[in-house]
């Protein structure tokens, strides 16, 4: 191939730096810009903190900033075809669904667009959002997912299983612990990371001493401070908000909480991983590609409390499991072998 290949990463949202999107910066700024010319657009209005680190690493970022009207829909749909025909683009790379929608409905003007799929998630939303992806697996090239775990009815049989992946030398920190023994979850402050559990846990746990830290933002936030208030552990649970600091957060912890009802597959589990931190975490999602009993704690709600207070008596142990899941993560879970993963997909698919 002699020529740049025009390449548009299509997402629902870029207001923060969640998982999708997470994924979507580093494939955006790891690709090699010799083989591809990478465009970003964001489907939905919001306050564009993405966006900018993308157009402060020179790559084209723009929102469409489509409202819940058919008009808006319309208008960005012919927003996009122009784009393409101006552009020459070649593939679509959808991130999560209503993105997808709009690269399939594309698709059928642009029969020689090829759409590569990922939903980033195991759980889609609904019934009516499955039945979606069913009847729009025609219009999809390829879809890519996390593990063979998460292969249900509505992905296509031509898929390819690639996991996420980070840039292991943001955590490397060196640093001193905190003095009182700390967990620290970090996610959305949404009912899926299931924060009230941990809340629960810290006050059935009142004769131990340790803190639990939450690192991030979401509309459950007065909920759960309330609720902290209200359990009388505000000496055991912080909220820190939305942190650009995660690296050393992790350094200065004793272990990664992740209490999930459902997830896709979290980059916190690489990240507290590859910063050398035991992991407790639920067994949902394509975590269990990822975890094993030999490298962490995988555990039902019922049990997060014993492994907490385990992995406090023991903590050597968890430091040896920790070190083999590291391992695991440099071997298998860089950046780079994941963006070269992504861009064999999407050249395969033009060679055909």
């Amino acid at each position: 191939m002699d020529h740049k290949v025009p390449l548009l990463h299509l997402i629902t949202s870029l207001s923060d730096i969640g998982g999708a999107e997470k994924v979507l910066f580093d494939l955006a700024t790891n690709s090699i810009k010799s083989r591809f010319y990478i465009s970003v657009a964001s489907i939905s209005r919001n306050k564009n903190q993405l966006a900018r680190e993308f157009l402060r690493h020179n790559i084209q970022t723009e929102t469409l900033e489509i409202e819940k009207n058919i008009i808006q829909f319309i208008k960005a749909l012919s927003y996009l075809n122009k784009k393409i025909r101006k552009e020459k683009i070649e593939i679509i790379h959808a991130h999560m669904f209503h993105a997808m929608v709009m690269a399939g409905i594309l698709k059928l003007v642009n029969p020689r667009l090829k759409i590569v799929f990922t939903s980033h998630n195991f759980n889609v939303g609904s019934r009516l959002r499955e039945l979606i992806l069913f009847l729009f697996k025609p219009l999809r090239n390829i879809d890519i997912i996390f593990s063979k775990d998460m292969l249900r009815f509505f992905y296509k049989k031509k898929h390819a299983i690639i996991p996420n992946g980070i840039n292991l030398e943001n955590y490397q920190k060196k640093t001193e612990k905190f003095d009182r023994f700390t967990f620290i979850a970090v996610g959305r402050l949404e009912r899926v990371k299931n924060h009230r559990h941990l809340i629960d846990v810290a006050k059935e746990l009142e004769d131990y001493d340790f803190q639990i830290l939450i690192a991030g933002k979401g509309s459950l936030l007065d909920e759960l401070e309330k609720l902290t208030e209200d359990s009388g552990v505000k000496d055991k649970v912080s909220f820190l908000g939305m942190r650009n600091d995660i690296p050393e957060l992790f350094a200065k912890s004793h272990v990664m909480l992740l209490s999930s009802l459902w997830e896709g597959m979290p980059l916190t589990i690489l990240e507290a991983g590859a910063s050398g931190l035991p992991v407790i975490s639920t067994r949902v999602g394509s975590i269990p590609s990822i975890l094993n009993n030999n490298n962490s704690y995988l555990s039902s709600l019922n049990d997060f409390k014993k492994k907490m207070v385990y992995v406090m008596k023991n903590y050597n142990k968890a430091i040896q499991k920790a070190t083999m899941l590291k391992n695991n993560i440099v071997d298998e879970y860089s950046i780079d072998k994941i963006v070269k993963k992504h861009e064999d997909v999407y050249l395969q698919l033009l060679r055909k």
